[in-house]
Formats: C-alpha cells, sequence, structure tokens
C-alpha cells in the first residue's frame, strides 16, 4: 500500500485547519437572486436522476434533482480509488447487484505519491466528474463521457485552461451546472493560497466553463478571516448552495447562471460542536470533516442535514425561502466511536444513511416529512471504515465504499478497499445483497449513481 506525504490540496487544507488562516480573499461581484429558472441549454442525454444525499450531489447527493422509479432505467455506479488513481465503474443489475462495466477501472490523471486522485465524483447528463486531479497539471477536474449502453467511460479534459486543484464536488443536474471547493484557478503556482468555491457551467460537449467569475473566495464573519472550501450541499430548487466548513454552514443565493451571491443574512450558522483531534494519526472520522460528504439537503428544499462533530450527532436545519437555517432538532448517536462520517438521502426524502466509520457499521433513519427529524430505523455491518454512500434511483438498493475517511492522511487507518451492497425498504430496513461486498480499487472514496 502506497504511504502518501502531506502536500499540495492536502497541506493547503492543513494550513486552513490548524492556522486558520486569513488568506487573500476577492469579494464576489455577482448580483444575487433567490430564484433562479433553470438553464435553457442542458447538457445532452442523460435521464439521470437527481443526487440523493451524500457524495458530491450527484447520485449519492448533496442536493441533485428528483429521482423516480423507471423499470426501463438503466443504472450504472461509479466509485473513485485514491490510491489506485483510477475510477471503477459497475452496471446495477435488476436484483441490485453489480457487474464490472467493460474497461473498468479508468485512470485519472497522475501517479504517486499524489493524495487526493480522485477524491469525489459529479454526474450530469451523461458525463461524470472527478476531483483531485494531478493539481501540478493544467486539468483540475477529470472529465469521463458516459456510453449509455454498456456504462464505459472515455475521458477528456473537462477544464480546459482552468489550473484549480478541486476536492469536493457537487451537481446541479437539473441546470448543468458543477461547484467545486478548493484551491481555484489563482492559486496555481502562488504562495498567496486562495480557498473557496468556483462554479462552471456544463457545455455540451462536458467541458466547463467557469461562471461568475474565477474562483468564488467566500470568506467567513469577519470577512478575510477564513477561507471556506468545505463539503457542499445543493439546493434542487436552485436557490442555494451550502458549504460545511468545521461546523459553520455558509450560505450562498444561487443566480439563474450558476454563480454565487454574497452569503445570506446571518450566514455562517453554527452546526454542532467542532471535532477536536489530537494528532494526524488521530484514527477519529470527523478529523477535518470539511472534506467529508456531511452535509446533504432534501430535495423538496426544505432541510438540511449535518453530522461528524465532538457530540456525535445529526444535526436537523429547516431552511427558510430568505436560506436562514433554523436548528429543528439533533439526533445523538450513543456510544463511543459513533460519529458519522457521511451521510446520504434516498430521493423521496424519507431515510437518511449515514456511515459509522470506526464501528465498521452503516446506520439508517427513517425521516418524520413532517418536521424532518430522523428516528434510527436499523444498523447493519459494513466493511472496514465505510465513508460514503449512494442510494440508486429506485431508493430500492444503496451502495456503500470502505475505504477510510483517513486514508488522505498518512494513510494512517486504512479501509478495506471494498464496496458493501444492500436493499433498503421505505422503512430503512437494510439487508446486504449477495456477493457483497464487491472489490474496488484502493483506498474508495466516493460513490455516485448515474441512471439513463
Amino acid at each position: 500500500m502506497l504511504r502518501k506525504t502531506c502536500s499540495g490540496l492536502w497541506a493547503i487544507t492543513v494550513a486552513l485547519a490548524l492556522a486558520a488562516c486569513g488568506g487573500s480573499s476577492s469579494s464576489n461581484s455577482s448580483t444575487s437572486s433567490n430564484s433562479p429558472s433553470p438553464s435553457a441549454s442542458q447538457p445532452g442525454g442523460s435521464g439521470n436522476s437527481g443526487g440523493s444525499g451524500g457524495t458530491g450531489g450527484s447520485g449519492t447527493g448533496s442536493g441533485g434533482g428528483s429521482g423516480s422509479a423507471n423499470s426501463g432505467t438503466t443504472q450504472y455506479v461509479y466509485v473513485a480509488n485514491q490510491e489506485t488513481f483510477n475510477v471503477s465503474g459497475y452496471k446495477v443489475n435488476a436484483d441490485g447487484t453489480l457487474t464490472p462495466v467493460p474497461g473498468s477501472p479508468y485512470s485519472v490523471p497522475g501517479s504517486a505519491p499524489h493524495i487526493f486522485d480522485p477524491t469525489y465524483l459529479a454526474v450530469v447528463g451523461n458525463f461524470l466528474y472527478a476531483s483531485g486531479s494531478d493539481s501540478s497539471s493544467s486539468n483540475g477536474i477529470t472529465g469521463f463521457k458516459i456510453n449509455s449502453a454498456d456504462g464505459s467511460l472515455t475521458r477528456f479534459n473537462a477544464s480546459q485552461g482552468d489550473a484549480g486543484a478541486y476536492q469536493f464536488l457537487s451537481a446541479d443536474r437539473q441546470r448543468g451546472i458543477i461547484y467545486a471547493s478548493g484551491a481555484g484557478p489563482q492559486a496555481k503556482g502562488s504562495s498567496n493560497l486562495i480557498a473557496g468555491i468556483s462554479a462552471f457551467k456544463v457545455n455540451s460537449d462536458g467541458t466547463l466553463t467557469l461562471t461568475g467569475g474565477q474562483v468564488q473566495p467566500v470568506t467567513a464573519t469577519p470577512p478575510g478571516t477564513t477561507p471556506v472550501a468545505g463539503s457542499l450541499a445543493v439546493d434542487t430548487q436552485g436557490r442555494f448552495l451550502f458549504d460545511f466548513f468545521f461546523n459553520k454552514i455558509h450560505v450562498f443565493p444561487r443566480n439563474a447562471d450558476g454563480s454565487l451571491g454574497m452569503e445570506v443574512s446571518g450566514s455562517p450558522f453554527t452546526a454542532g460542536t467542532p471535532y477536536t483531534f489530537s494528532s494526524p494519526d488521530d484514527a477519529n472520522a470527523c478529523f477535518l470533516d470539511d472534506q467529508d460528504p456531511v452535509i446533504v439537503a432534501d430535495n423538496a428544499g426544505r432541510f438540511v442535514y449535518t453530522s461528524c462533530d465532538a457530540n456525535a450527532e445529526v444535526d436537523v436545519f429547516s431552511v427558510a425561502n430568505s436560506g436562514q437555517l433554523s436548528l429543528v432538532g439533533t439526533v445523538p448517536n450513543s456510544g463511543p466511536q459513533s460519529e458519522l462520517s457521511s451521510l446520504a438521502l434516498s430521493h423521496d426524502g424519507s431515510v437518511l444513511l449515514g456511515t459509522q466509520e470506526e464501528r465498521n457499521q452503516v446506520l439508517a433513519f427513517s425521516i418524520d416529512r413532517n418536521t424532518g427529524m430522523p428516528a434510527l430505523a436499523s444498523t447493519i455491518s459494513a466493511g472496514t471504515r465505510p465513508n460514503s454512500a449512494a442510494v440508486d434511483v429506485s431508493n430500492h438498493f444503496l451502495y456503500v465504499t470502505n475505504g477510510s475517511s483517513n486514508i488522505s492522511k498518512n494513510n494512517d487507518h486504512e479501509g478495506s478497499s471494498n464496496m458493501s451492497e444492500y436493499m433498503v425498504t421505505p422503512a430503512g430496513m437494510m439487508t446486504q445483497l449477495p456477493g457483497s461486498p464487491i472489490a474496488t480499487g484502493a483506498a474508495p472514496k466516493a460513490v455516485v449513481v448515474a441512471s439513463f
């Protein structure tokens, strides 16, 4: 197993975490609009459902469009393998089990000792995007065209001319927008690191065009103190982008073209109690939790859920029309090492899933659709250190990567490098599928579902 060094984007993130640096940032000049309309030009050839919560807003959620069951739907599952620098692809069979697609796995630019190759995935139309590609190249985000007939991938340079080193991705599939957080284009080769969020329009050929300026270098209050480059969730109503950065939720209005306005009044909003780690060897899954998919938004635009804090709880927030968040309640996970390092939502918003990494378990919560509050429905074993989850468009099947949230932190806590497969009921009861877990590449991080 490769042993990675702390360099590149990881060094940027550590610097932000430990020093709460006041790195340079510029104001966002976009004019905000709380009710953007869908873009008239959409990427072609999809039939994709929207995200269901979880990784990067694309099949595993952080928003995404509303998914629905379709007996004629063909689905594929894609996994980002950090230590083998590739993406694995699988076809979803009728019973939910998986079969590798032709040519899998597919390489991304870069080689050892890079530390985030790739980290997160997003799907828009028939295009798959991988973040965390070689930050020394001109390709900040790697693109793949999905062959809808067999799920195979063809790689292309998606972000031409963009020298950013992005980590977290989230997609608005309906409007054809990708949001990426990390070190943006202006940070390329510069000691003046600029961490923030970039918005990209997905063109008809899959290439990405920055919209609303270069990096969106958003900051905490007061201005200029802490750059924001955390995990993302998209409001599928087209109104807001949510950014989770060290137990603060920053809320940004979205314009009709996908660009971001200034933070809404009252942002950022406190979400739980920050976890204080003891050292880079800390096994706790919430070490640098902003790098993990710990925030999801329901497809109705009513609630936001976060996890991974010192109290090992799930925090539930209601979303006002103006974007203000109000804490509805918390759901504690009892016992030591019970933190949830990732969250995912079923497309209909009835079930919340979480990976309990240090206990090698997956938790399912049934959600009261009126209040938004989750209640624990079931717990099931997973592989070693489950760290990301995705739900298929029928809401019947759940896929969980076992790769460790700490894999990019000097490889201190390895996962089992495979993916668990489950059937899940509308009430949140889970059953392991035959043949589970299925092999992946080394250190799988993100998992997404694409449908046609």
